[in-house]
């Protein structure tokens, strides 16, 4: 059926509000509605619109925290790295700090340069949390056991944290924990 053909129904009659026959204007004035929309079709251009698309920003942030343990016990575990983390952050923030999410990816023995091992740990936090959490981790006074914490390194991609290595230390450090 194409536009400038019209079917008519003599059973089907248009009234206007007055109630007068209006089927032969409403057909002529719908048939010159439909070629102005063919004119205006033929008229309009198409636009191609190129559409150039980044990686947005990570969800998470990876960080490696050092700690200075109070005796000569090189260990530690989960619980100790968690609840030194949550000192630290609810001292600095508040309640606020301690309802950070923290994920302990890793942990482990972090050797220097100069040949001093420090228990270390890998962790996970939101991104928008990373700066108050570096924030907080460097200024926690310490515990019974940790005498210190620090941020050895800290960025938006694990392969860049584990630096010097193809990635291959975080899983020994992994196995080196249990």
């Amino acid at each position: 059926m194409t536009l400038g053909a019209w079917k008519t129904f003599p059973e089907l009659n248009l009234l206007n509000l007055n109630g007068e026959d209006m089927t032969t204007e409403a057909q002529e004035s719908a048939s010159a509605n439909s070629s102005k929309q063919i004119k205006r079709k033929r008229k309009a251009k198409s636009i191609s619109i190129d559409a150039v698309t980044t990686s947005s920003q990570s969800d998470w942030v990876y960080i490696l925290i050092t700690m200075l343990m109070s005796g000569p016990r090189t260990d530690i575990d989960e619980l100790t790295v968690r609840s030194c983390l949550l000192q630290a952050l609810s001292t600095y923030l508040g309640d606020h700090g301690a309802a950070i999410a923290i994920d302990i990816l890793a942990i482990g023995v972090d050797v220097s340069a100069a040949g001093s091992r420090r228990p270390s740990a890998y962790i996970r936090v939101a991104n928008e949390d990373a700066e108050a959490v570096v924030a907080g981790i460097s200024s926690f006074a310490g515990s019974s056991s940790v005498q210190a914490m620090s941020v050895k390194r800290w960025s938006v991609w694990l392969a860049a944290l584990v630096a010097g290595s193809d990635g291959q230390e975080l899983f020994q450090m992994t196995a080196e924990a249990t």
